[in-house]
């Protein structure tokens, strides 16, 4: 059985509608936040060991469902880069196998990287044990915008929520035995205006290890991570036909 492993990186564009509710503080230095960011430096060289993925979807675009691997595991580096191995399904029937991932399994330290210096914002429904930060991401490529929830003693990133058009990302944070923050659970929504097409991919970010010394070394920095972009994993059997997933 030949095994052709690809990466497709699956990009939901969209512009963002800023009409917010918020109340939005004035633009300050602010310690806290530079606290947050240290967090997110801590992780640096960190990767997730193991990361399962569901999908569960609605409408009629999407049918690969049955191809889907909830399980990839670090198999090997690759220039610096983890290459995880799908496990087996025994009742799969189709010739290609998938498994979904996200950059940030691999690079917890860009999650906050492109928000230097948010905007402190109020919400009602707000832990008060917490404060909450709000930031615009406009470039080229992206137009969404970062809200950020962390722990108002220390800074700690509790949840980040990257909100586009018709998308909306969620990371979910924990603390490990050493004190790393780490992005343990990511959740992408899919919902288009006017359409009956919906689609949520959750994924859960397992076994934290740091990455070898020579791997990091290896490694070539991304210059940009955008948070509600997923990644294909793709095996293809003997006889099944290679080609590239369609953009959504």
């Amino acid at each position: 059985m030949k095994r052709i492993a690809t990466l497709y990186a699956l990009t939901l564009a969209g512009i963002t509608q800023t009409a917010s509710a918020l109340a939005a503080e004035p633009v300050k230095a602010d310690a806290l936040w530079q606290n947050t960011q240290q967090y997110l430096r801590a992780s640096t060289g960190w990767v997730a060991g193991t990361i399962t993925s569901a999908y569960q979807s609605s409408g009629k675009r999407w049918k690969e469902q049955a191809d889907l691997v909830p399980t990839a595991r670090l198999e090997s580096w690759k220039d610096g880069e983890p290459v995880r191995k799908m496990d087996e399904r025994a009742d799969s029937q189709q010739l290609r196998s998938i498994h979904l991932s996200s950059a940030i399994a691999n690079h917890p330290e860009l999650i906050l990287a492109d928000c230097p210096q948010p905007k402190p914002i109020k919400l009602a429904a707000a832990d008060p044990a917490t404060s909450v930060y709000e930031c615009k991401i406009v470039t080229k490529a992206v137009n969404y915008v970062l809200t950020t929830i962390v722990d108002k003693a220390s800074g700690r990133p509790l949840r980040v929520t990257a909100q586009e058009q018709d998308s909306t990302a969620q990371i979910e944070f924990t603390q490990n035995a050493e004190g790393i923050s780490l992005p343990v659970q990511y959740r992408l929504d899919y919902r288009p205006a006017n359409t009956e097409e919906a689609w949520t991919i959750t994924m859960q970010n397992l076994d934290w290890l740091r990455k070898p010394e020579a791997q990091i070394k290896a490694a070539i920095q991304p210059a940009f991570l955008r948070l509600t972009e997923f990644k294909m994993q793709s095996t293809e059997r003997s006889g099944a036909n290679t080609g590239q997933i369609p953009q959504r």
